[in-house]
């Protein structure tokens, strides 16, 4: 692990700090440090065991005088369990950053406590994702994930349910990259490997973006 520790001059706060593992790009990290700092340079005041939102995931405050750590989420853990580690928090801002940019398409980064309806087998190949107008003044994500499988109707009220954004993608983890996807976008995944729709035609990443990337390592292993 390595730790960062930033000075700032807000009107309660004179330091935060922050863990994460070794491999995270240090690139990143400015992305949290910058925003962070400003917010406690305009004088916002934190109490201990307040929480922040950053991108998907919520962040832990924890007081100790005028210094500030912050616990990041567990992201393997339901419920959601707070450890000195905000890798995970670096990595989904990341993916869900470059993953709409890679199709030319808006960023639209939900909460992990937010929620989406699922239908049977979803966390089953074959099966689909389709991202709708989201429910207004509610915690509802836009999402629904259903399977493809023959005999399993989408459609049938008895066969849906609706749980958090983080329980969905612990049960089908290949998901959770593809989140900030905008209204009107569809994923179908046949083995994991992922086809991006939009308005139900295909799209393909730009040359050189960030899932193209991904998409050439996969197929050359």
């Amino acid at each position: 692990m390595k730790k960062t520790s930033v000075e700032v001059q807000g009107k309660f706060l004179t330091n935060f700090s922050f863990s994460v593992k070794e491999n995270t790009p240090e690139f990143l990290l400015p992305w949290l440090t910058d925003w962070l700092r400003s917010y406690i340079f305009s004088g916002a005041d934190f109490f201990d065991g307040q929480f922040v939102q950053f991108g998907y995931w919520k962040i832990l405050c924890k007081i100790n005088g005028t210094q500030l750590h912050l616990l990041g989420p567990d992201s393997l853990a339901m419920p959601i369990k707070w450890i000195d580690d905000l890798s995970a928090v670096f990595h989904s801002t990341m993916v869900h950053k470059y993953m709409p940019e890679s199709y030319g398409l808006e960023i639209d980064i939900p909460k992990a406590t937010d929620t989406v309806t699922v239908g049977w087998d979803f966390d089953k190949f074959p099966m689909f994702i389709n991202r709708m107008i989201r429910i207004k003044n509610s915690m509802d994500s836009g999402w629904f994930f259903g399977s493809k499988s023959d005999g399993i109707d989408n459609n049938d009220l008895s066969q849906l349910s609706v749980m958090s954004l983080h329980e969905a993608t612990l049960r089908a983890p290949w998901i959770h990259d593809f989140v900030s996807l905008p209204v009107d976008t569809q994923v179908i995944f046949d083995d994991a490997i992922p086809v991006v729709l939009r308005d139900y035609s295909p799209v393909q990443p730009a040359s050189g973006s960030y899932m193209a990337h991904r998409l050439t390592q996969r197929s050359t292993l």
